[in-house]
């Protein structure tokens, strides 16, 4: 609803000419000072609202409790490489606290994985016969998979979100790439989180199925309840980005509605000699085509109260298991709040539209 091809055309010669002028005029308004506000602040163009729309950079973090590399071999894989190489030889090493707040979960791993302890793996291409390889060996076919399918992981992931080709995927790697490096400190981008993300997501898993395997039921039980409440947070996100959608769907209504009144407060206009109707009119028009300013203004502030907020969080650490709760709990609150605040983005535009004229009407009539 921010994109140029939005406003209104003067020649638009389906309409009338008495409603084709306001509504061009309105709408081209606010789409240059939503240009003109993109420009002279410091945010990245990437996660402007008419660019990769709004709380991208959130929705992209949230989205990383849930990514997968969508490839059976190399879920199964590195799970056998955590409980078999990975935490008993960083536990050995006393180095599980390392590894939780670890930048790079793969590059801790590498520091204490041993050529001399071995491991049953499967075959990465084709996921058929098993072999047993060291552990050093392991990690390394691991790392070479991830960097050889970066670009295919990545746009599976996309597509859940509905976007996998085209222009549309180019823009997903630029937006999370400016998420990754805007609000995570991540200088690699977008692939890079994925793969620490990937990482911490195995982690969990193989700490939950190795704490079963052992008869460890307490630590299975910590690991399940984490896993619930990530899923209770996911929940929430979703009903706050279902309630934001309606608002496209309203502004078309909104305008249909007007297109329907248009003759209509005309002819009791001119029959009546009231024209309150016509101010109305305008009032309702303004503040249709100032919701997507505000959805701006909304995007903005999030953006940069996200910015300031996990800055202070991961200062010094980067994205690592140990602060992603903290990370993930932020993010989730800022989607859910903001996108209620879109939801309510009509009457803020109405009572701005009002309250612009009832202090006008104040100031002219001294």
């Amino acid at each position: 609803i921010t994109n140029q091809d939005r406003t209104f055309n003067f020649k638009d010669g389906r309409l009338p000419f008495g409603m084709i002028v306001p509504i061009a005029l309105t709408s081209t308004v606010i789409y240059r000072t939503i240009m003109l506000y993109q420009q002279n602040f410091e945010i990245d163009e990437n996660l402007n609202y008419t660019y990769s729309g709004m709380n991208f950079g959130a929705n992209f973090i949230l989205s990383l409790d849930n990514v997968s590399s969508y490839s059976p071999n190399f879920e199964y894989n590195l799970d056998r490489y955590m409980q078999n190489c990975g935490f008993p030889l960083a536990n050995k090493a006393g180095a599980l606290s390392e590894l939780r707040g670890s930048k790079d979960i793969f590059a801790t791993l590498a520091k204490y994985t041993s050529t001399s302890r071995y491991v049953q793996q499967t075959d990465l291409g084709v996921g058929v016969g098993l072999m047993v390889v060291s552990c050093k060996t392991a990690l390394e076919d691991l790392n070479q998979y991830y960097e050889q399918h970066k670009d295919e992981i990545l746009r599976k992931n996309a597509s859940m979100i509905g976007i996998d080709t085209g222009e549309a995927f180019t823009r997903y790697v630029n937006a999370a790439n400016a998420s990754a490096l805007e609000l995570l400190n991540i200088s690699q981008g977008a692939a890079a989180a994925m793969k620490q993300a990937i990482g911490m997501n195995v982690m969990m898993a193989s700490l939950k199925n190795g704490a079963l395997g052992v008869g460890n039921g307490s630590l299975a039980l910590a690991a399940y309840d984490a896993e619930q409440f990530q899923q209770y947070k996911s929940t929430g996100a979703l009903s706050g980005e279902a309630s934001s959608r309606t608002i496209p769907v309203l502004v078309g209504v909104g305008f249909a509605l007007l297109f329907l009144l248009y003759p209509i407060i005309i002819f009791m206009a001119i029959s009546m000699g009231n024209y309150r109707g016509i101010g109305v009119y305008f009032q309702l028009l303004i503040g249709i085509n100032l919701i997507p300013l505000i959805y701006e203004l909304l995007n903005f502030i999030t953006t940069f109260y996200l910015q300031k907020k996990l800055g202070t969080v991961i200062v010094g650490q980067g994205f690592s298991y140990e602060v992603s709760t903290t990370l993930y709990s932020l993010t989730d609150n800022m989607i859910v709040a903001g996108n209620y605040l879109a939801t309510a983005t009509p009457l803020i535009a109405y009572a701005i539209v009002t309250g612009s004229a009832f202090a006008l009407t104040s100031v002219f009539s001294h």
